[in-house]
């Protein structure tokens, strides 16, 4: 799913964002992207932080090009060294997955109780008219 800020980039932006997206998340060293102006990549970076909140550990970049070519060299600076990163990651998957779960449990047995609350409330109120009617 595009996130709002990806939306509203234009076609270079979003190239950019992509390349930045996949070497944020592979913990690239280096990335090679498609040359833009510095505060053209500074704002498709900030795009994308505010759409992927879980890229907290990339704190900044340099970037680097050579005059005559057409691409640069984005160099992430990241917060944590890559193995904390990669641990954080898969403890979050996991604790991601166990509330969703739980959150499913809780939408079934809700429904389950509620059920059986209503069903139970409804065949007392019918004992209770058939015992006062003398039936």
């Amino acid at each position: 799913m595009a996130g709002w800020y990806y939306r509203q980039l234009d076609r270079s932006g979003r190239e950019v964002y992509d390349g930045m997206r996949a070497g944020f998340a592979a913990l690239a060293p280096a990335i090679r992207l498609p040359r833009l102006e510095g505060e053209r990549l500074s704002e498709i970076y900030l795009r994308l932080k505010l759409d992927e909140p879980l890229l907290f550990h990339v704190t900044g970049f340099k970037y680097r090009f050579d005059p005559r070519g057409d691409h640069i060299e984005l160099i992430p600076e990241y917060l944590f060294d890559k193995g904390k990163i990669r641990t954080h990651r898969r403890g979050w998957s996991g604790w991601r997955g166990r509330c969703a779960e739980r959150a499913s449990l809780s939408a079934s047995r809700r429904f389950t109780t509620s059920y059986w609350r209503t069903s139970a409330m409804t065949s007392s109120k019918r004992a209770i008219r058939t015992r006062s009617s003398g039936r």
